[in-house]
């Protein structure tokens, strides 16, 4: 009796473990997954999840008229080899007028990630309230970035942003180290311009400009900012990625 109790424990075990790893499991990467991931959402038209909140996510996410949250994915992205996903939602608030589009408001954008084994899509990490971005009710856009021999990031535009006569653009990278760490290791800011305040130089504004180069050198690349203001370089610099702090420091050397 007690070696077949053994035995049951260890097929129910093993059945637990397979329903864990298949809860994880996807076939195919496009509006279905929705369904599991938004809790039993339901799929309206051809590429809207509406699915209830619970009580935190009606406080942190855009709750519309209805009640619900209407979701759809912005992009699907893959790295070069194709054995990597990134997946990205955006949640968007409406009234019973239809979407806003105010300035202010910024979609509240989700992510996931997944890797392919033997052609079945599993999910490395799921966060539902990565974060707002954005304006007028529309997201920047995205892409993956080569950041290092196994080393690729998650790369957010913005877009020009303005307030009070005051634009910028700006440009953020985070970690898809392991593909369960989502986080912010670098940021710059590519434009910026205030055409109707003088500078201290008493002009009539200025426009500052910035470009990266992401060089190889070694594990992990480096990156080389340029930045010009009307046309003239203000500063070179020189950015190495720290494993202490996880992100990238600026460097001495130019």
């Amino acid at each position: 009796m007690k070696t077949a109790f053994i035995f049951v424990l260890l097929v129910f075990g093993a059945l637990c473990s397979y329903a864990q790893s298949d809860e994880r499991h996807f076939g195919q990467l496009d509006n279905r997954i929705m369904v599991r991931l938004f809790d039993h959402a339901v799929i309206k038209g051809d590429s809207e999840a509406v699915w209830k909140p619970n009580y935190w996510e009606r406080v942190v996410m855009p709750v519309s008229h209805d009640g619900l949250v209407h979701t759809i994915i912005d992009t699907i992205i893959y790295t070069p080899a194709r054995n990597y996903a990134v997946v990205v939602f955006v949640s968007r608030l409406y009234d019973e007028y239809g979407m806003n589009t105010s300035h202010a408001f910024a979609p509240l954008v989700s992510i996931s990630t997944f890797y392919k084994e033997n052609n079945v899509w599993r999910l490395n990490c799921f966060m539902k309230d990565f974060g707002s971005w954005g304006s007028y009710g529309e997201v920047g856009t995205y892409g993956i970035e080569k950041m290092g021999n196994n080393f690729y990031c998650l790369k957010y535009d913005n877009g020009m942003q303005g307030n009070q006569g005051y634009f910028t653009a700006q440009t953020f990278y985070f970690s898809l180290n392991s593909y369960c760490d989502i986080s912010e290791v670098f940021s710059y800011i590519y434009e910026q311009q205030d055409p109707g305040s003088p500078d201290k130089e008493g002009g009539d504004g200025w426009v500052e400009t910035s470009t990266i180069r992401i060089v190889p050198a070694g594990e992990l690349y480096n990156i080389e900012q340029k930045t010009m203001r009307d046309g003239k370089l203000i500063s070179n610099l020189v950015y190495k990625y720290s494993d202490n702090l996880g992100k990238y420091v600026l460097s001495d050397s130019k």
